[in-house]
């Protein structure tokens, strides 16, 4: 198609130099062929679709060039009026446009994710984070210890005492903690001196952590007694408790010092004063389940509800404006998503669905999903990124193993 287009204009391109230079046409036929001669740029424009000819697409126009100017001179020698200048900026804006969108009407070509590589595990694995380029902390779901792992070499490297069932990792200030869900407590692990310290929670089923490292202060979200609980990390005593909706199954600190916190039974995000100690709004409806909360910009919050709709086995991601406190957007995707997290590039949103064996990938920006990996009995729930973030970690529960994704173009 690419080789008839390009014979097709050139052979347009010889007939009118012959009827302009040769013919002397008159001047309405001079005008008609200069109507045609545009016409012709704009069809090299549009129909430019092949990356490897951009060279001689380039030239064929760069030829043109002078052709026009003389073409233009002619005319004004026969006292027909034709505006030089308009002329040229038109020329060269379509030349512009040629440059700008070279690739045409031909798709780009996307690096999909690949599987990379797995490691294999004797338990059933639940959070992860990354250390450095080369480790990955491993949480035992249904366990007390932690596993760091060399994700080069696919071998453990040591283990580390937690409570019981850790559902979630997290490193604040060099140091690794635990959120222990059936041992109601933190562990607080010091790589330094390799010490363990286990902290009361302030309540019951701890789901998530948070830090204030301005006041030293570790945030607890407890879902079995519906409260933040405010512990003092200078002494790890418990410095207040604050009272929420039901099930708070997740919770964020803001620059702007604020708390959010989502209540999965209740189906709203709180917004807590971390100064006062107190709420500034009672709720705010964003969904059905909210799972989790996941900051993709400096004034948005994405808001993962787990079960959206649940006749057609739909979820939904939610967009929250932190300005104004307001739903920006809803973005629809499969039923039961469970974890998420955000590209470096902030362009995307990677989420497990443990239920349909998949993870999915979100434009943020196109506001849907674009791409998915099917995981056939792995059951993905827990995710986590490297440290450059060129790769996922996936926590396949049913199958014990992380599977290791190099996310290509979607880093």
């Amino acid at each position: 198609m690419f080789k008839i287009l390009f014979v097709f204009q050139f052979l347009l391109l010889m007939s009118l130099n012959y009827l302009i230079f040769y013919k002397k046409k008159s001047s309405f036929t001079n005008y008609l062929l200069f109507v045609l001669f545009k016409i012709n740029i704009l069809f090299l424009v549009v129909f430019y679709n092949e990356r490897l000819l951009q060279i001689v697409y380039i030239f064929y126009l760069f030829l043109i060039m002078p052709i026009l100017f003389i073409f233009i001179k002619e005319n004004e020698k026969k006292n027909i009026e034709i505006n030089l200048k308009k002329e040229y900026i038109i020329f060269l804006f379509a030349v512009i446009l040629l440059l700008v969108f070279s690739t045409g009407c031909k798709n780009i070509k996307i690096n999909y994710p690949l599987y990379k590589n797995e490691i294999k595990l004797e338990f059933t694995p639940g959070s992860i984070i990354a250390v450095d380029k080369n480790t990955i902390i491993i949480a035992h779901l249904n366990g007390n210890k932690a596993y760091f792992y060399d994700v080069e070499n696919l071998k453990e490297i040591k283990a580390i005492r937690t409570g019981q069932s850790p559902v979630k990792l997290k490193i604040f200030d060099k140091k690794i903690f635990a959120v222990n869900n059936l041992g109601n407590s933190i562990t607080i692990y010091d790589p330094n001196n390799e010490t363990n310290e286990n902290i009361s929670c302030g309540g019951l089923y701890p789901s998530s952590i948070e830090f204030n490292k301005w006041k030293n202060l570790l945030y607890v979200s407890n879902m079995g007694s519906d409260n933040i609980a405010v512990i003092d990390l200078n002494t790890g005593m418990l410095k207040n408790k604050i009272k929420v909706g039901k099930w708070p199954a997740d919770i964020y600190f803001s620059q702007e010092k604020y708390l959010y916190v989502c209540c999965k039974y209740t189906n709203t995000i709180e917004i807590i004063d971390a100064e006062k100690e107190q709420h500034i709004f009672t709720k705010v409806h964003t969904g059905i389940s909210p799972t989790q909360i996941i900051p993709i910009s400096k004034k948005e919050l994405a808001i993962l509800n787990e079960w959206e709709y649940v006749f057609n086995y739909k979820s939904t991601i939610v967009l929250f404006n932190k300005v104004n406190y307001k739903v920006n957007e809803s973005i629809k995707v499969d039923g039961g998503i469970f974890y998420g997290v955000v590209s470096k590039s902030q362009r995307y949103l990677i989420i497990s669905v443990p239920v349909k064996d998949k993870v999915i990938f979100v434009d943020i920006k196109a506001r849907k999903k674009i791409h998915e990996l099917n995981l056939e009995d792995d059951t993905p729930r827990y995710l986590a990124l490297s440290e450059d973030g060129k790769q996922l970690f996936i926590s396949a529960q049913n199958s014990k193993k992380i599977i290791v994704v190099d996310l290509k173009d979607f880093s």
